[in-house]
């Protein structure tokens, strides 16, 4: 989980684990409950997208399985 730290580890990870700051990120707070909320954008905008919001409980997900819905159906209409 990331809540408070979110801004650190969207930078570590961009920093120190070879991520891509653009990469699709997504934050998923309250999975799998009524509250569920979901936060996109990527992983160098996360922290802007999530700003002044309480995060916890929450995971983050990176990587193209967090892209938005909406932009995988335009993507598979052109093809």
């Amino acid at each position: 989980m990331v809540g408070k730290s979110l801004p650190v580890v969207c930078e570590r990870l961009a920093r120190d684990a070879g991520k891509r700051s653009d990469a699709p990120a997504a934050v998923i707070k309250n999975g799998r409950t009524r509250e569920e909320e979901v936060f996109r954008g990527t992983l160098g905008t996360m922290a802007e997208v999530t700003a002044g919001r309480n995060l916890s409980p929450c995971v983050l997900v990176v990587g193209e399985v967090a892209r938005e819905e909406e932009e995988e159906e335009e993507e598979e209409e052109e093809e």
